[in-house]
């Protein structure tokens, strides 16, 4: 029962939208994020130029992934037209702040403090 409803809490709690929402149409796109430790591993279903890929990066990093790629701690200006967003986080604490192609501007989610699994689409995020 506890771990039901830690789940329900953690669904409603996901998709955390603020801001007002980005004035770009979106981009559809469909990608599975995960972390452990310095490890982040991304799997693209749909909207990207590949299909896997992987980078390593300390804990107080941000990775920004887009429809080519990741680049760890990227400085802006961004200059990719589909979409990207920028992930960052540590402990349970997860968010991703959008560059440009989504429907959000910045979403938040909770996971473990030694892994994190979340897909992420142009409209959200849901936990794995």
């Amino acid at each position: 029962m506890k771990r039901l409803f830690l789940g329900i809490v953690t669904v409603l709690g996901v998709m955390v939208l603020s801001g007002a929402a980005p004035t770009e149409p979106a981009e559809i796109f469909e990608i599975t994020l995960e972390r452990s430790g310095n490890d982040w591993k991304a799997e693209c279903a749909s909207g990207c130029t590949w299909t896997e890929l992987a980078v390593a990066c300390p804990t107080d990093c941000q990775v920004l992934i887009d429809a080519n790629g990741v680049t760890v701690n990227p400085d802006r200006p961004f200059t990719v037209r589909t979409f990207g967003f920028v992930v960052s986080g540590s402990g349970r604490n997860w968010q991703a702040e959008s560059v440009t192609g989504t429907l959000w501007t910045k979403l938040g989610w909770g996971c473990s403090p030694f892994s994190c699994r979340a897909r992420l689409t142009e409209a959200g995020v849901g936990n794995l």
